[in-house]
């Protein structure tokens, strides 16, 4: 057939890859509330800078931290903060899975607009310090253990440079939903 790797004549190609791995130290508090790392949450970082300092920032709740134009949905405009130097606290799935008679979305069936790596991009393109996604069994689909083994473990991603990390909030995460209550219940900002 006369085939030819398009690499210089090879089939392969080199990609530069990067792996993370979150500290297991990680002393996580709001407020007098102490959270228990694997067990009420779980954070981590795409970014190489030896360490992700997050003390004080204030807690948003941005719904399901959607903005989807072809649904007529924007749920950072409507909250009209500005999310510089913030944590994004965010709903799993989309609107469809709650509300899956009002024609928005999907209906239960979940959209790109419901996943964690738009929500994660969404919440860096709004220019948040930080993303946690309340994790509900339901609407997520898998149990809190599939998020405690895969985002406790190492993360790999394409090397990209210091300019292509800082689009990236600094930290990425999951809290669970019993605990997500507990810390908007007591106030916590």
């Amino acid at each position: 057939m006369g085939l030819v790797g398009a690499n210089h004549g090879d089939y392969l190609q080199a990609v530069p890859m990067v792996t993370y791995t979150a500290s297991e130290q990680q002393t996580i508090s709001f407020g007098s509330l102490a959270l228990e790392h694997r067990k009420d949450i779980v954070l981590g970082s795409r970014h190489d800078n030896g360490g992700v300092d997050i003390t004080n920032a204030p807690l948003v709740f941005v719904g399901y931290g959607i903005n989807a134009p072809e649904y007529d949905w924007n749920d950072y405009q409507d909250i009209d903060i500005d999310m510089h130097g913030k944590v994004a606290i965010i709903l799993v799935n989309d609107p469809g899975f709650a509300l899956p008679d009002s024609g928005k979305f999907n209906g239960k069936a979940m959209t790109y607009y419901g996943r964690w790596d738009y929500k994660f991009s969404e919440a860096s393109k709004q220019g948040a310090l930080a993303a946690i996604i309340i994790h509900d069994t339901a609407p997520a689909s898998y149990p809190w253990s599939v998020v405690e083994n895969s985002w406790t473990s190492p993360q790999q991603d394409l090397l990209v440079d210091k300019a292509e990390q800082d689009k990236h909030v600094e930290v990425e995460g999951w809290i669970t939903l019993n605990v997500a209550t507990k810390v908007f219940d007591a106030g916590f900002k």
